[in-house]
């Protein structure tokens, strides 16, 4: 898989139950592997990555309540989500 085209976007939301179903709706299609990392007392996520092809394309934090999203015109075409933006990283 080529990745040429693919760039790199911060995720700006609360992170909030809908936010976090609504960024995996978005990537799901594009995704072969998930990756969840529990906390100590393997009860709380702290962790998911979303990998295609042992290459990430979305990472959520719920520790810092940060993530990223490296997508490509066919996943960005469409991020109508309401209460999340993308603030696409420079070159």
């Amino acid at each position: 898989m080529k990745h040429d085209n693919w760039r790199k976007y911060d995720i700006v939301a609360d992170f909030t139950d809908e936010d976090v179903r609504q960024l995996i709706s978005l990537v799901e299609p594009f995704v072969n592997q998930r990756e969840i990392q529990f906390d100590d007392d393997n009860i709380e996520v702290i962790k998911m990555t979303f990998l295609r092809d042992d290459f990430p394309i979305m990472e959520l934090d719920f520790d810092d309540l940060t993530g990223f999203l490296i997508a490509n015109d066919e996943i960005i075409a469409h991020p109508e989500l309401p209460g999340i933006t993308f603030a696409r990283w420079e070159d």
